[in-house]
């Protein structure tokens, strides 16, 4: 069937909202009854001097062969797609926090997904910083506020007192620890004074100490010397309760 609208009469302004109506005609020639919509137009003349919204870091995981790799994720900036909005993604790396940062792989073009990942391969045993940046058609630039990161520790067969500096995508005992031969660990609560264990002797669900963040240390008891590596998001802040006594 035939559809009628309202046309767009081409001198409307921004900012401004106009309802647009819609019907349909079938073959009989009946007309049916019209839908609305409201069209808002939004925007200045001349040129775009308005950055891109940055895109912000979703997860950095240890990826590949020996955990060797990183996988950095970031969400969608929310402008991608839109007039003036974001058009490509950079990926930038450093050896340190401070920086200085160099770009690390070609312009990422947005393509309308949610999400977008880069792994960075063979790092290992290179301590690295990352952060990604969105650029509009016209090259103005916006830098993630977040900083995701990776790095690694050699630590001894038995007892080694460790913490993890990363905030984690997956905080499971056994994946924070993936990279160590892990027989035990234990954590100390000193408000509560109590201990909470993981043993690789007990049955899963009989393990208290299930997981492990970047809010506190943690005993590890190491069947063979090695290497303890973990990726994730640098903390803006991290806020640890103190309570009186050791």
């Amino acid at each position: 069937g035939a559809t009628a609208a309202t046309a767009w009469p081409g001198s409307w302004i921004s900012p401004s909202c106009h309802p647009i109506y819609i019907r349909g005609r079938d073959a009989a020639g009946n007309w049916g009854a019209a839908s609305v919509t409201q069209v808002c137009i939004q925007g200045n003349s001349g040129p775009d001097t308005t950055p891109p919204i940055a895109p912000v870091i979703a997860s950095a995981r240890l990826a590949g062969a020996g955990f060797a790799d990183v996988q950095v994720t970031w969400r969608a900036s929310t402008d991608e797609g839109f007039l003036g909005g974001t058009v490509t993604y950079q990926v930038f790396r450093a050896t340190s926090l401070a920086g200085p940062f160099a770009q690390v792989e070609t312009d990422i073009t947005g393509a309308g997904l949610a999400t977008y990942t880069y792994i960075d391969v063979g790092v290992a045993p290179n301590t690295y910083f990352y952060y990604i940046r969105s650029i509009d058609g016209v090259g103005l630039m916006a830098n993630s506020t977040q900083r995701a990161g990776r790095t690694q520790i050699a630590v001894a067969a038995g007892m080694n007192y460790v913490s993890v500096p990363f905030v984690q995508a997956d905080e499971s005992l056994g994946t924070v620890l993936q990279t160590v031969n892990v027989r035990g660990a234990w954590t100390y609560d000193g408000c509560t004074r109590t201990w909470s264990s993981w043993s690789s002797g007990r049955p899963a669900g009989q393990n208290p100490l299930q997981t492990l963040s970047h809010r506190g240390g943690v005993i590890v008891d190491l069947a063979a010397a090695g290497t303890f590596a973990v990726a994730g998001i640098v903390p803006t802040s991290t806020t640890i309760p103190l309570c009186a006594g050791w």
